[in-house]
């Protein structure tokens, strides 16, 4: 299993480009991309919420 981050505010922006998870209301999570300046879709038209928590994946060392 992949360890994961904490879950951050919606206000704070990952640093980096990338898929991210994303908690929806009722508690659903989903993959949601990251472009550097908003959060896309995987079909990447543009998400018209921008402000949900998030989570990434802790890089593991080789």
């Amino acid at each position: 299993m992949m360890e994961k981050t904490p879950w951050y505010p919606g206000a704070i922006k990952p640093v980096r480009k990338g898929w991210y998870e994303r908690d929806y209301e009722a508690g659903d999570v989903y993959l949601d991309l990251w472009d550097g300046a908003c959060w896309r879709k995987p079909n990447g038209d543009r998400m018209h919420v921008q402000d949900r928590q998030w989570r990434g994946l802790i890089r593991q060392g080789e």
